[in-house]
Order: C-alpha cells, then sequence, then structure tokens
C-alpha cells in the first residue's frame, strides 16, 4: 500500500458515520480492495494506529468484520497507549464490536502502556455492559484466554479495586460474584475496605442486591444508608474483606469508621481472625499468592513443607 492512501482511508473510516443508513459501501468496498492482500492489512499511521482500531473506535460492524477476515491482528497496539483494537472499542462504548472481537479471539487480558486491561477501562468507564460481555468470556469454554480477574495495572489496581473506586456497586457486585480477589491491595497498601469507607455513596444498582440489604440490617444502618459507603463496607466484609489490614500509612480500614457504635458493630460482626495454627495470637501474616491472612507472625517462621510464601499485612 501506497504511504499516502493509508492516511486517507484511516480519515474516511474515522469520519464516516456507521450509525446511518449512510456508511459508506464505496468506503468498505475500497477498503476490501485495498486490503485484500493479507500483508498490508495491519499496517499502521505515524501513530501506530491500524485501520481496524479506527473502525473499532467508530464502531463500524461491517468493516470490522471485513478487517478480521482479511487477517487483521486482533492484538497489535497502537504506539501510545498500546491499545489494541479490543481497548478502543471498549473506551469507546461499542458493545457489540467488543463482543465480536471477543468471540473472534481477541486477547481479553492484553494490558496497555498504564497495565489496564480491557476490563480495567470499561470498569473505570462504568460501562456495567461491556463488564457483562467481558466477564462471559470467563464463562466460554470455548475460548483459550478468559478473562483474568486479579491483573493488576501500574498503579497495582485490580478491576475489583477500579469498580470501587468508581463507586459502581452493580459492577463491584458483578467482579465479586465471578470470583474477584476480595483482600487485593493497590499501591497505597489500600484493600476495598479501605477506599469504599471513605465513599459518600455508591451508585448504579440496577439489579437488587438482597445480601446488601441483610448486611445492613445486621449494622443498623437504616435502608437510605445502603448504599453508603460505610454500608457497601459492610458487604465487602461479608464477601470476606480484611477489616483490619494496614496501608502504607499504617491505617485500618476499621479506623476509617467515624462512628464509636458503628465501629463496634463491625467488630463484632467481623472480629479478627486467630491465627489457624496456634489458636492463640491474631493472624496477621497474609499467604502468597492466594492472600489469605490465616497465620500469626511466629507461627509463619515455622518451617512447614511446601508451605506457600508469606508476608506480613
Amino acid at each position: 500500500m501506497s504511504a499516502n492512501i493509508l492516511p486517507i482511508v484511516m480519515a474516511r473510516v474515522i469520519c464516516t458515520d456507521c450509525s446511518t443508513t449512510n456508511t459508506s459501501k464505496i468506503m468498505i468496498a475500497t477498503v476490501h480492495r485495498i486490503f485484500r492482500p493479507r500483508e498490508t492489512v495491519n499496517n499502521r499511521n505515524s501513530n501506530g494506529v491500524t485501520v481496524l482500531m479506527a473502525a473499532c473506535e467508530r464502531g463500524n460492524k461491517e468493516l470490522i468484520t471485513l478487517l478480521t477476515e482479511s487477517g487483521a491482528d486482533l492484538n497489535i497496539g497502537d504506539k501510545d497507549k498500546k491499545w489494541t483494537a479490543l481497548h478502543y472499542a471498549v473506551v469507546n462504548h461499542k458493545t457489540d464490536v467488543v463482543a465480536f472481537l471477543v468471540s473472534s479471539g481477541a486477547n481479553v487480558n492484553k494490558q496497555d502502556s498504564g497495565g489496564d486491561t480491557p476490563l480495567h477501562l470499561a470498569v473505570w468507564n462504568k460501562y456495567e455492559d461491556v463488564v457483562k460481555v467481558l466477564l462471559n468470556s470467563k464463562e466460554n469454554n470455548n475460548l483459550q484466554d478468559s478473562v483474568k480477574l486479579d491483573i493488576a495495572n501500574n498503579d497495582k489496581r485490580t478491576p475489583l479495586l477500579e469498580a470501587v473506586y468508581a463507586a459502581h456497586i452493580g459492577i463491584v457486585h458483578k467482579l465479586i460474584t465471578c470470583g474477584a480477589n476480595m483482600n487485593a491491595i493497590d499501591k497505597h497498601g489500600n484493600n476495598c475496605l479501605h477506599i469504599a469507607a471513605e465513599k459518600e455513596e455508591f451508585c448504579s444498582e440496577k439489579e437488587h442486591i438482597t445480601i446488601l440489604d441483610e448486611c445492613c440490617a445486621k449494622l443498623g444502618l437504616p435502608t437510605e444508608k445502603r448504599l453508603s459507603g460505610v454500608g457497601v463496607a459492610g458487604y465487602l466484609a461479608h464477601q470476606g474483606a480484611n477489616l483490619y489490614r494496614k496501608n502504607n500509612e499504617n491505617v485500618a480500614p476499621l479506623d476509617l469508621i467515624g462512628d464509636a457504635d458503628l465501629k463496634e458493630k463491625f467488630k463484632e460482626l467481623f472480629p479478627p481472625q486467630k491465627c489457624m495454627l496456634c489458636e492463640v495470637n491474631e493472624a496477621s501474616m497474609e499467604l502468597q499468592p492466594c492472600a489469605h491472612t490465616v497465620l500469626c507472625e511466629d507461627c509463619s517462621k515455622i518451617n512447614l513443607k511446601d508451605a506457600p510464601s508469606v508476608k506480613h499485612v
């Protein structure tokens, strides 16, 4: 392909309004003719963007299908952010394109320059429908690489931590239901409870979460407080998040609960776990890679054959 043709094709793809019946069939035919030789289909512009990436940004399903059938690489990244075609589709909320790319074999776990997977970006943008499509790949046995829930980005945030930061209870619940690690920590040492406890309110509960009602009732919170930060913190603690895990500032989630009576209720409902070996000391050592806190510092020093590694929490 001539070096001068690719920018023109790219501009046409980006400018084409694919939401109308005027989607240029001439454009499709032109691309079909230009990219029929498979060696040209992955050519890039100066920013490292392929025509497939541009088509995914616009959501042009017909063109995307054509490019995929012509051998377009689904998993190469652009020059700047290292976004793949799937990243482009996710960020631009093209849900049907996301579903097509996933079913066509796009790598759902590919990380960009910030360490974000497509799932991270869907969560941060609060695109619950896109999150659902990506999570469905985990249940599809025909896909070789299903979505991994606990990949951490450059800030050490997993998708669950991103969802709590975004205060989106619907996505939080979906990720937990799919098995996300409740005790992942970010670069500040915060787990999901640290983050939730400082949130004013969570949003976007499209489907009623009954367990949230039960947790709030046990904490004595009124109905109007069920989506408050402390209400959601109760739900997260019920799901296994560590209420006593101290962050880099030596602050535990429990320390962030200002109401003294409410703090006592949290302690009653979620008491510190005792060491599974001595059953006397408080468990303070985190097993790796599972992140379960089950041993005290003394017992963690015992030389157990084939024991997982531990670190202080």
